[in-house]
């Protein structure tokens, strides 16, 4: 048990993206987003804006880190890609089922 989490790895999900995204031609690289849910189930990503490392408040209100492939072009919205997903900054548990007792 890692920090009161019964399943301490991040969790993967499928999403769908709500905007597109531009790739980065030299690395694969993770890219935070908010997630929503449409009827059905399915998972909605939308990037939380510039993904520089100074920027914190998109760090604190990401959900999921969408797992970007390496290329020339630009994600379209729409398209599907893996994620992970991310706890909260507070240190709470994102879902009950997994916080400690």
């Amino acid at each position: 048990r890692l920090a009161g989490y019964r399943l301490p790895l991040p969790r993967r999900v499928a999403v769908r993206t709500a905007s597109a995204l531009k790739l980065d031609p030299d690395r694969p690289e993770y890219h935070r987003a908010t997630l929503h849910v449409e009827p059905g189930g399915l998972f909605v990503a939308t990037s939380t804006g510039r993904q520089i490392s100074s920027r914190l408040v998109s760090c604190a209100n990401a959900h999921a880190l969408l797992e970007l492939p390496r290329g020339e072009a630009t994600l379209p919205a729409g398209a599907r890609v893996s994620a992970l997903l991310v706890p909260a900054l507070s240190g709470r548990a994102t879902d009950d089922a997994d916080a400690a007792d």
